[in-house]
């Protein structure tokens, strides 16, 4: 209950004071030249390199991590989710699963996008995934065995 609340009050805090309530209350590493917009961004992990940033209205939850490298965006008005680690009879068969999204050097996710990190997704160095409302999954239904 006492985490929900640092997060919501995290979101009307000016960013210097933000950036060092996620820092000291989350253990997140955000360099000083990055920053995050009104976004609700609470995976387990967050690293954001040299001038990296997240815009507003992004939604990051159920991550083990989300990393962007150097000069890396996320626009504004993502939905970036994950299943979380641990016990359940999701995913159960995949034994080697890492809810993760990592966004490579001077790359970019521009704005309204849907991604599904229920396994890791990489974006690789100057790549921009860019359009309107793409997505991206990493499951699936087997029609062989559902």
């Amino acid at each position: 209950m006492v985490k929900k609340l640092l997060m919501l009050l995290s979101l009307v805090l000016p960013w210097k004071l933000r950036r060092a309530l996620l820092e000291k209350q989350f253990g997140f590493t955000i360099h000083p030249t990055s920053r995050i917009g009104l976004a609700w961004v609470f995976p387990e992990r967050l690293v954001l390199e040299a001038h990296s940033s997240i815009g507003h209205l992004t939604v990051c939850k159920s991550l083990a991590l989300l990393h962007l490298r150097e000069h890396a965006l996320i626009g504004r008005g993502n939905w970036i989710t994950g299943f979380p680690l641990g016990p359940s009879p999701h995913f159960a068969e995949e034994t080697d699963r890492h809810p993760e999204l990592i966004v490579g050097e001077h790359s970019a996710i521009t704005h309204r996008h849907l991604i599904d990190c229920t396994n890791r997704i990489t974006i690789g160095k100057f790549t921009t995934l860019a359009g309107f409302q793409s997505q991206m999954m990493t499951h699936s239904i087997d029609l062989e065995q559902n």
